[in-house]
């Protein structure tokens, strides 16, 4: 029994020994460099092989305690595509008299050259520096040699002073990770309390060890002014340090599909928050522990309660703007058109103001906080009700533990009737009650004058219409000729605004009509934005039909028709985000040939997701020689659960068979 135990342990331990990889600093094998592809994920167009980041306190004497951080990690990249991971960006955080600052980097290309490792060192002059916005700066360092089948490595340092600064350990990535290791060891004087995200199972080791720290004094004994003499005295105090740890394998990738908000929303990952700090023979110092504390906090900050309550800049153009204003909602309309059309928004974001709602009047310009708090304290001035909104945009993710840092924009919110409508002035095309789409993200929080809160929905509970009517005359030559008018409601006329704005007539039509040839295009209500959207045109497509045997093989939605299933992943655990709820319909009259008759239409049909989330129908009859279709999709739900994915899939899936079914057209 003895033997076959030991014997065990043997082949375990050697088992074990074979598949363990050394994952040193600059210990890169032939093997690694030799791999084609990725063992589990034939599409990965790179791998992480390993990373390690280790986040810790050190004290250091007139300075206190810094947070230290140490990044090394190991990329593996298998073609073209790849090389996009042969660069890498840290965003290092500033702040008012003091910044994060990284160090000791040192990298390396390693590629495999007659059957031994080339290495080629990452130099200095390939790190370059960036101000990024007020609050953040970046490093950005591109590796040399990258080739198909390179292997970069790199470690560097992140000292900062801001101590609940931690920088999050994203574990799952585009590519896949091999191996990742996570530690997070802070003073027992210090809580904080791990925020855990993402749908992968992370399982966080706990553990502690001792530490200690040196306190030296310097005492100078003088005489009538004159030091005599210097002493030095120190103290030692001893403390636990609390470790937070994760050792992963073989993490798959995240894969990104179409209507995801923010694909970061759902990355497994661990990040920490600061709830307390208690040193000895001192007070309990809380931070953000909940929303009420968060919003209180934020209400208490120079640039941003205080910018609210100034008016004196403004008031002179606000009062003969309102003289013959009777309504809230007249004078909401009024005040949001005047700060929109006034105002330009100088692309920042942030919830707090930069150079002050004064200054940014003056100069017609400001950040996100600056023109929206604005417009809140106009509304104000006039009468009307009105609170700054705190949202996370679609692209900074879902704000799901009080933080501070989980928003980074700030909208207004007018008591109007029975509810809030919400405006963002920055937007030049929105109106009262529609938001752009990059503030659409589930909930913001309503910040009232004595900071307190409360949760608004974002999302859009109308539906946005798309209807196109078109009349086609089809040759006998293959081909066909028409007339389309499309009108575009409320979204979809803001989204077609803002996509368009810039661009000429030609490039519109390459972008959305690049199959045919268009003539007389129109746009129509491009800026008056209480109407649709009006688009107009007259095409010609050669080859909109197949001709057999003399028979017209004809798919009646023509360029119209949908082409590819956008829900391609077996499983999707994250939920289904089209911004806001949509309805397209098709009226399409198409005329006959003289000399030829129908033989055949696809059947009618109609289908509907469970529980309402949406429908499809489908419908073409014939009127002697004229062809008439009426397409109808509709999707009632702005965000759907992950449970409803299936039917989901299954629902474009079938709307792409039928709109593929042919009309058969025969001579007499």
């Amino acid at each position: 029994m003895f033997k076959t135990f030991t014997l065990l342990l043997i082949l375990f331990f050697g088992a074990e020994s074979m598949y363990c990889q050394d994952y040193d600093f600059g210990k890169v094998s032939i093997s690694e460099l030799e791999e084609k592809m990725h063992p589990t994920d034939s599409s990965a167009v790179a791998s992480v092989l390993f990373e390690k980041k280790r986040s810790y306190f050190q004290y250091v004497q007139d300075k206190g305690f810094l947070l230290i951080t140490e990044v090394q990690k190991r990329i593996k990249i298998y073609n073209e595509k790849g090389f996009a991971y042969g660069t890498e960006k840290v965003y290092l955080y500033k702040g008012d008299s003091d910044d994060e600052n990284l160090s000791s980097l040192k990298g390396y290309t390693y590629n495999l050259v007659a059957g031994k490792i080339d290495e080629t060192k990452l130099n200095k002059s390939a790190v370059f520096n960036n101000d990024e916005s007020r609050y953040w700066k970046s490093e950005t360092f591109t590796f040399p040699n990258l080739k198909e089948g390179s292997i970069i490595e790199y470690k560097y340092n992140i000292t900062s002073p801001f101590l609940s600064n931690i920088h999050e350990v994203q574990v799952q990535r585009e590519i896949p990770v091999d191996q990742v290791e996570a530690s997070f060891e802070f003073p027992e004087y210090f809580y904080f309390k791990p925020l855990i995200k993402g749908y992968y199972p992370l399982n966080i080791a706990t553990s502690a060890k001792s530490g200690s720290i040196n306190f030296v004094n310097k005492n100078r004994s003088n005489n009538n002014g004159h030091v005599v003499k210097t002493t030095y005295s120190s103290q030692k105090l001893d403390y636990k340090i609390n470790i937070n740890s994760i050792n992963l394998s073989n993490i798959p990738a995240l894969k990104d599909e179409p209507f995801v908000n923010n694909i970061d929303n759902y990355r497994a990952s661990i990040d920490y928050e600061l709830s307390y700090i208690k040193f000895p023979n001192a007070p309990i110092e809380y931070y953000a522990t909940t929303w009420e504390d968060v919003t209180k906090k934020i209400y208490s900050y120079s640039d941003f309660g205080n910018e609210l309550r100034k008016t004196g800049y403004f008031e002179k153009d606000i009062d003969p703007l309102m003289a013959n204003a009777s309504t809230n909602e007249e004078k909401a309309g009024l005040i949001f058109n005047y700060v929109k059309n006034k105002m330009a928004w100088n692309q920042n974001y942030g919830y707090t103001c930069h150079d002050g709602v004064k200054e940014a009047y003056k100069k017609n310009s400001g950040n996100i906080a600056e023109i929206n708090l604005m417009l809140a304290s106009m509304l104000n001035y006039a009468g009307v009700e009105a609170y700054p909104v705190l949202v996370s945009t679609r692209s900074h993710g879902v704000p799901l533990f009080p933080t501070q840092e989980g928003f980074n924009y700030v909208v207004t919110a007018a008591k109007l009737g029975d509810g809030y409508v919400l405006m963002d002035a920055t937007s030049k095309y929105s109106i009262p009650g529609m938001l752009p789409t990059r503030a659409l993200n589930w909930y913001g929080r309503i910040i009232r004058k004595d900071g307190n809160s409360m949760q608004i929905d974002l999302m859009p509970r109308s539906t946005s219409r798309e209807v196109v009517n078109m009349l086609v005359d089809i040759d006998v030559q293959g081909g066909a000729k028409g007339k389309v008018r499309g009108q575009y409601f409320d979204y979809n006329a803001l989204s077609y605004r803002i996509n368009y704005d810039q661009k000429d007539e030609n490039d519109i039509i390459k972008d959305r009509y690049n199959e045919i040839v268009i003539d007389e295009y129109e746009i129509k209500n491009k800026k008056d934005l209480q109407k649709p959207i009006i688009e107009q045109f007259s095409f010609y497509d050669e080859s909109a039909y197949d001709l057999i045997a003399d028979k017209i093989y004809l798919s009646p939605l023509f360029f119209f028709a949908m082409k590819e299933n956008p829900f391609k992943l077996e499983k999707r655990e994250f939920p289904i985000d089209f911004s806001y709820p949509r309805e397209e319909s098709y009226m399409i009259n198409i005329n006959v040939p003289e000399g030829y008759k129908v033989e055949s239409l696809p059947d009618p049909m109609k289908m509907v997701i469970p529980d309402g989330i949406g429908e499809f129908s489908y419908m073409v009859v014939q009127n002697q020689q004229i062809l008439q279709l009426k397409v109808d999709l509709k999707i009632s739900s702005a965000v759907i659960s992950p449970l409803y994915y299936d039917a989901i899939k299954q629902y474009f899936s079938k709307i792409i068979e039928k709109e593929k079914e042919k009309i058969v057209i025969s001579q007499l």
